[in-house]
């Protein structure tokens, strides 16, 4: 994956953290990438669409999309999950 790849590149330690704006897929690649990266490290996530905000408030689950189903997966939570109405008020 090119987090992976840019995340090295950018020598970013395990103090660094992962960012996911978004709806559930952006949120599930970033989850698994900060629990992948260096053994898992620090990711927020601020769902954009309301399914998204039900998702990371209750899921910890996060994967990589493979052929078929989600084979590659990993389970961490979100060190914070930011919901907010209007966030899915400017998006819509």
């Amino acid at each position: 994956m090119n987090v992976f790849d840019n995340a090295i590149e950018s020598r970013l330690d395990r103090r660094c953290t992962f960012v996911a704006l978004g709806g559930g897929v952006i949120a599930d690649m970033c989850g698994y990438a900060a629990a992948s990266f260096l053994r898992g490290i620090n990711f927020i996530q601020i769902p954009t669409t309301v399914m998204a905000q039900v998702d990371s408030s209750i899921g910890g689950k996060t994967g990589k999309p493979t052929i078929g189903e989600k084979l590659v997966w990993r389970i961490l939570s979100a060190t914070v999950c930011a919901h907010r109405y209007t966030y899915i008020k400017h998006v819509t």
